[in-house]
């Protein structure tokens, strides 16, 4: 019986291996009236190919310790890829369609919900850097600034006289864009759900007396070890965008809080002509006029050897890069590498030259 229902998982993992394969690619467009907004369909495909990595180790146990023993391994390993899978589908379902007039927005759930353009009532951005969309005086969705297309649509939004608000509170702080850039890491997400998962593996270990200790010792361990080792990688990556402020603060003389309490500065999106703040993802981009002398040179970053092994094997379009990166000498003469979004390191390019709109951010 276990065996048929492995032969069953096996198959249903090749078709949803088919259907992957046969979504469609959002292509990148400049369109105002036709587009959709969310995350590039190669990154939720090469999350979705990953997973069968696992499944692949899980066959290999099966192989390996043939019979009940083989059996479990392969099932607590196709759990794992499931819910692998599970995360990539985030990326395909979540998101808005715009078709002239009508939109059309897509929840995690894979729940849709349609309008006509002239029922949008304001998008508001949040410290995180999320739209949220009002249409009939309740919230209609929420995308990210991270996802594809998102310029489309504020220009769409623009052309029928709908503008981007910005969440009004306290000065902005090196706390909150700590906070935001860890968010933007995705290192909390993933932990809750490493921790959930963890919870629903103990508990059907828990219903095996042979294996509740296991599972005690499994769960605890997790829980306790896993939440720190991921806010260490997390603050890792984040630091050296914080210590960036840090020597900017040393080197004029100010504190960082004060001067965004006397500019009035509350968003961790904010152009002026003395200020640059932006919050992309784990990439806080802060500058005060006057740190950044020259801009030596900017270029692609390579995606990678696993992605472009993963797009061989699997036969998906290659990838492109979605990062630029950005190599500035400061006043002090130190070199400083940036990565992140071209749209934003052009836009920071063209604030240092001083070709920037300051009205619009």
């Amino acid at each position: 019986m276990m065996h048929i229902i492995v032969i069953i998982l096996i198959l249903i993992s090749l078709a949803s291996l088919l259907w992957v394969r046969q979504l469609p690619e959002i292509e990148e467009t400049e369109s105002n009236t036709k587009f959709t907004v969310s995350y590039p369909s190669n990154i939720g495909k090469v999350i979705f190919y990953g997973a069968y990595a696992l499944l692949a180790m899980g066959l290999v146990g099966l192989i390996i310790r043939f019979g009940e023993d083989g059996v479990e391994i392969f099932l607590f390993v196709f759990s794992l890829a499931a819910f692998v899978w599970l995360l990539a589908f985030a990326f395909f379902l979540r998101g808005l369609e715009v078709d002239q007039e009508s939109l059309k927005y897509r929840t995690f759930y894979g729940k849709t919900k349609e309008i006509q353009a002239s029922e949008l009532d304001k998008i508001v951005q949040t410290d995180q850097s999320s739209l949220i969309l009002y249409a009939n005086g309740k919230k209609f969705g929420i995308l990210s600034r991270e996802f594809l297309h998102v310029d489309n649509f504020l220009s769409y939004c623009g052309i029928r006289g709908i503008t981007l608000q910005f969440k009004a509170g306290r000065p902005l702080t090196k706390a909150r864009l700590y906070v935001g850039a860890m968010r933007g890491t995705g290192l909390p997400q993933v932990t809750i759900g490493i921790c959930v998962f963890a919870v629903l593996v103990c508990s059907i270990l828990a219903m095996m007396p042979d294996y509740r200790f296991l599972a005690l010792v499994l769960g605890i361990v997790i829980i306790v070890t896993i939440p720190p080792i991921m806010f260490i990688i997390g603050s890792l990556l984040v630091s050296p965008e914080i210590s960036r402020i840090v020597a900017q603060e040393r080197f004029f003389g100010v504190n960082f809080r004060e001067e965004m309490q006397k500019q009035q500065i509350t968003t961790t999106e904010h152009i002026s002509k003395e200020w640059f703040i932006k919050l992309d993802g784990s990439h806080i981009f802060v500058f005060r006029r006057g740190y950044i002398v020259e801009i030596e040179q900017m270029d692609w970053i390579d995606p990678g050897v696993i992605i472009d092994l993963e797009a061989k094997i699997f036969g998906t379009p290659p990838i492109e890069p979605i990062l630029f990166g950005l190599t500035a000498i400061t006043v002090d003469g130190r070199r400083i590498r940036l990565r992140g979004q071209q749209r934003i390191l052009v836009k920071l390019k063209d604030w240092l030259e001083e070709e920037v709109d300051y009205g619009s951010v």
